[in-house]
């Protein structure tokens, strides 16, 4: 009997030190105020939708069918704009991705989260503002959509070397 009452208040000992840690997980009162100050917010990153699949593509259809984008798009996907900071993430030979996700987008190991870019072609020079997002896998290597492989004016076939910029 004495052990199993032992048991149940360290049960609700270890129950009520949870609370205290759910709450300074959540930014809480519990920390320290030295401590809280420490503590740095990263900046703040422009929120990335993931990008729209379009459905029953299985019967083969032309890139001009499945690249969706509208006119607007694509010229806000080469209008290319000073940003106050940016960050380079670095250079990878891309592919092309699935063609049925919509959009202006680079999955690629480089980057750590969603957020908005723009990647140059290193041989032509050619930029394009996209949505960056991780690789799905570490051995999917760097995959561009269909609208951004046609705005990179690269075959679809083709592997370019592209640098790939986070903007902030």
């Amino acid at each position: 009997m004495y052990k199993k009452c032992l048991g149940i208040v360290g049960c609700l000992s270890l129950l009520a030190g949870c609370a205290d840690l759910e709450q300074t997980l959540r930014g809480g009162e519990t920390l320290s105020s030295p401590i809280r100050d420490m503590i740095v917010e990263p900046a703040p990153i422009t929120a990335v939708a993931p990008p729209k699949i379009i459905k029953n593509t299985g019967a083969p259809k032309k890139p001009e069918t499945l690249d969706v984008a509208t006119a607007k798009e694509r010229q806000d996907a080469i209008t290319i704009v000073p940003v106050s900071a940016e960050k380079k993430l670095g250079t990878a030979i891309a592919s092309l991705g699935n063609p049925a996700e919509t959009g202006f987008w680079v999955k690629s190991d480089l980057v750590a989260q969603p957020s908005k870019g723009r990647i140059t072609d290193l041989a032509t020079g050619t930029q394009v503002n996209v949505d960056l997002f991780p690789a799905e896998s570490t051995q999917s290597g760097t995959q561009l959509s269909l609208s951004a492989m046609r705005a990179l004016g690269v075959s679809l076939i083709d592997l370019p070397e592209v640098q790939l910029v986070q903007l902030m």
